[in-house]
């Protein structure tokens, strides 16, 4: 990561604020590149990390960052109904193979979007309350993708 240095005023876009070195500091000591296991990580920034990435603080960059990844979204739709197992999800999404679908499954749990329970004969997972917060803006993404493809689609029949 590049040192800090002070964002210039015409950078910062409104509704956004500059973060200060020591922000900057404590997200670099709570984010390392280095798992718990001692491995790297394959995602190169956090979403924590990637609220600054434009060196101004912008929690949409944040957001988008969380669901980013061929297969979050849908991670998080199978969850939004019920806990389910590695298996229950493996099998909903063809295409997904189990390494993505464990690496995907870590992000979001680095994240703080879902959690590992332990359940009586097999591991489940479920959506943090955090990650509950996440339901009416994945349903409301889920509704403007579907009215959008409807008028592309009118758009391309009429041309």
């Amino acid at each position: 990561m590049k040192p800090y240095e002070e964002p210039s005023p015409h950078k910062i876009a409104e509704g956004c604020t500059p973060i200060s070195k020591q922000q900057t500091t404590l997200i670099q000591m709570c984010y390392p590149r280095v798992s718990e296991k001692g491995m790297l990580r394959l995602r190169t920034i956090t979403p924590v990390e990637n609220s600054r990435r434009h060196d101004e603080f912008c929690p949409l960059d944040t957001a988008i960052s969380i669901l980013a990844g061929k297969w979050k979204s849908i991670i998080i739709c199978r969850l939004m109904d019920a806990p389910l197992r590695f298996s229950e999800l493996q099998r909903t999404m063809s295409g997904c193979t189990n390494r993505m679908l464990a690496m995907q499954l870590n992000e979001l749990k680095e994240d703080k979007i879902i959690f590992r329970q332990d359940g009586e004969n097999h591991p489940c997972y479920a959506l943090t309350s955090v990650g509950k917060t996440m339901v009416p803006i994945i349903r409301a993404m889920n509704d403007w993708g579907r009215a959008y493809l409807k008028q592309m689609n009118k758009a391309t029949i009429s041309a």
